[in-house]
């Protein structure tokens, strides 16, 4: 039933068997002809990864939506030549709902050695008057969205299907929209009930599984390498650079989100200006030039 029976950390060497995309995996999973051990592996994490995504759905856990889009460029000029939406598949959620039980279990591990230090992820729920935009969006197509807790929302969210799905993704991006910011901080600077990630409806939460492109997960890693003992350095557990570097990764995450939007927006004005594009879409707002 996918419960967590227990939870050990040791310092280890992985040895993989086999190496996927994405898509590969899936067609591993759907092929019946497939019954090998690596196939057979795939898909018992599927239906468990499927078990823990009900689970967090039920606790109210939001499912929201971006405008994520990839450019296709030329190879000489490196011109956008075509632009298509990330659409996630099903081994995308297995590997997120694995990321994320590996992640509340390390932060509660390192905020039950390291209470003062611990270097942990919050995600505030947003205030009443900030979903104003959506709710006037859904209104006017006669679509009620209850935003009273995360789990109202995510059902009504999941009932908002009268007019199609692609207005239903419309309405989860403006919900993306509507979002505080998630940030990093000290778990000694606020009280346990502050800690809540309202997003992913988790009471602890913290980013540990990519070190290798996150700075957040590097501090973590060394938090969770202490109380195992692996490492004795504690010299730099400290409240205050934990806070530091806290604020810091917070002011770089946004800088990077703004460049990565800016970023989308100059390839998709270059991708459009000078071509015809016919489709169907929704305005979502009209801004003053």
């Amino acid at each position: 039933e996918a419960e967590v029976v227990s939870v050990r950390f040791h310092k280890s060497i992985i040895f993989s068997k086999h190496s996927f995309t994405y898509a590969q995996a899936q067609a591993r999973i759907e092929d019946d002809d497939r019954q090998d051990e690596v196939t057979l592996g795939l898909r018992v994490l599927m239906r468990l990864a499927k078990k823990l995504n009900a689970k967090r759905m039920e606790a109210g856990a939001l499912t929201l939506a971006t405008t994520a889009v990839r450019f296709v460029k030329d190879e000489e000029t490196q011109d956008p030549i075509d632009m298509e939406m990330y659409e996630g598949g099903g081994t995308n959620m297995l590997v997120e709902e694995f990321m994320l039980l590996a992640n509340v279990s390390v932060a509660k591990h390192i905020r039950h050695h390291f209470p003062h230090v611990a270097l942990l992820r919050r995600h505030e729920a947003p205030l009443a008057l900030k979903f104003a935009p959506v709710l006037h969006a859904a209104g006017r197509a006669g679509i009620d969205l209850d935003c009273s807790s995360s789990k109202a929302l995510a059902d009504s969210l999941d009932a908002a299907t009268q007019r199609g799905p692609m207005f239903n993704r419309l309405l989860r991006i403006m919900t993306t929209r509507c979002m505080t910011q998630a940030v990093y901080f000290c778990s000694g600077s606020l009280a346990v009930h502050e800690y809540h990630h309202y997003g992913l409806a988790t009471p602890i939460y913290t980013h540990f599984t990519s070190p290798i492109r996150r700075y957040a997960d590097v501090i973590v890693h060394r938090l969770l390498a202490a109380s195992l003992g692996i490492s004795s350095d504690t010299s730099s557990f400290d409240r205050r650079m934990i806070e530091r570097v806290a604020n810091q990764i917070n002011r770089r995450h946004l800088t990077a989100q703004v460049a990565g939007r800016e970023s989308v927006r100059i390839h998709t004005l270059s991708f459009l200006g000078e071509r015809m594009v016919e489709a169907d879409a929704y305005v979502m707002s009209v801004k003053a030039n």
